[in-house]
């Protein structure tokens, strides 16, 4: 990791901690973080300080086809309502990303806790419709 990226996490892992996460650095250099029991991931990059992305990885997992098939649907109704999330399936697990352009450096401040926001009720709603399809009989879920 660079100077100038340890400069980029530095400036968002202060930020995230003046707001009450408690925000570490990984190895790749990301910020993780925790809101209320849920783990996150903050990427930034010294290439492209005007943009970030939050993720939250492997929330629902893929034991069998039809939890494949329920997340498909979901995520796919997901990115179709929801502002700015995006849900994919990877592997046997399921993620969700907001991905963030901003016109300023400084302005992600502005926008994070809309960000956080849109990116925790993506993956609620998510759940709602996983949950939901769980309780459909078998000849009335699409193959």
């Amino acid at each position: 990791m660079t100077h100038a990226t340890n400069s980029l996490v530095e400036k968002y892992a202060t930020f995230l901690t003046e707001q009450g996460y408690g925000a570490t650095v990984d190895a790749e250099g990301d910020l993780y973080f925790r809101v209320e029991g849920g783990h996150y991931f903050l990427r930034v990059s010294e290439q492209d300080p005007l943009s970030f992305v939050l993720l939250y990885p492997n929330f629902y997992g893929v034991k069998n086809d039809g939890d494949r098939r329920r997340a498909l649907e979901a995520a796919c109704e997901v990115n179709t309502r929801t502002k700015a999330v995006k849900v994919f399936v990877a592997g046997n697990d399921t993620q969700a990303v907001v991905e963030v352009l901003l016109a300023n450096e400084g302005d992600f401040k502005a926008v994070f806790a809309r960000a956080l926001e849109l990116l925790r009720a993506g993956v609620s709603r998510f759940r709602e419709i996983v949950r939901e399809r769980e309780q459909w009989p078998q000849n009335v879920l699409k193959a």
